[in-house]
């Protein structure tokens, strides 16, 4: 038997419990971590993204260089 947080109260209460003894809510689950893992994704694809943009714009200044050479 593990504590949970109240949806509602935000109360711990038994992971075991149908309703909440303190306000009475039902459907009782543990305190989701969406907000969390939604930053994490959007933090990792921006990441990503940038990380493509300068490996893209490196090789295009190479290709220009090799190409006109004394322009650089």
């Amino acid at each position: 038997m593990s504590l949970i947080i109240c949806s509602e109260c935000e109360k711990q209460i038994s992971s075991e419990a149908k309703s909440c003894p303190n306000c009475g809510a039902r459907g009782l689950r543990a305190k989701s971590n969406r907000k969390a893992v939604i930053v994490i994704c959007v933090v990792a694809a921006l990441g990503a993204l940038i990380a493509v943009s300068v490996h893209s714009a490196n090789q295009w200044e190479d290709r220009m260089c090799s190409t006109y050479g004394d322009h650089c």
